[in-house]
């Protein structure tokens, strides 16, 4: 009898599986297209540890080979789930004056390309994972806008979203100058 255990993860998170064997011996631990072997005392437990999975359900398949004493076994009746993790995506901008340049920094533990929007202009830039990228938007009208990062689904990642952050492009107050030079009355400026 062979009994197998396991925990599901998040990706990038390392699947650990537990194995007992009721029989001495050398067992064939296989996640995927994965497999690692592990030596294993009758009963006592042993853990293998499979990492760089890709988000799926997988079956783990557990086998012991046929000795000259024991026949073959096999248990691959346990399933686990690498999840998708989602990307955490950070924003800041300070706001600024028209016709001035708004800048936004945005920030993300996912490395990849992300959309930022603002207004009716869009761009796209590829992130490196906890590395602070700036992204700079002109000819933005007076106004206040909502700051809009996305990051599209992947293999391993869900999608995700930050439009939390506002920002203003704010009125520029015209500087008037008036100038005048003294006159005497009735126009009279001998």
């Amino acid at each position: 009898t062979i009994t197998v255990s396991a925990e599901n993860v998040i990706y990038p998170g390392d699947l650990i599986v537990n194995v007992i064997g009721d029989v001495d011996g050398r067992y064939t631990v296989k996640v995927g297209d994965k497999e690692q072997y592990i030596d294993l005392i009758a009963n006592v437990a042993g853990k293998v540890t499979f990492t760089n999975l890709s988000a799926k359900e997988y079956i783990i398949n557990v086998n012991y080979a046929e000795t000259e004493n024991y026949s073959s076994a096999t248990n691959d009746t346990v399933r686990v789930n690498v999840f998708k993790a989602t990307p955490t995506i950070t924003v800041s901008a300070e706001n600024v004056i028209y016709p001035g340049d708004l800048i936004v920094s945005i920030a993300s533990d996912v490395s990849g390309k992300y959309t930022v929007k603002v207004g009716d202009q869009q761009k796209e830039v590829d992130l490196t994972a906890n590395t602070v990228e700036s992204i700079t938007f002109t000819g933005l009208s007076a106004n206040e806008y909502i700051i809009n990062v996305t990051y599209a689904e992947t293999e391993n990642y869900t999608s995700a979203t930050n439009n939390t952050v506002k920002v203003s492009v704010l009125k520029t107050i015209p500087t008037i100058t008036v100038k005048s030079e003294n006159i005497t009355y009735p126009g009279d400026n001998r």
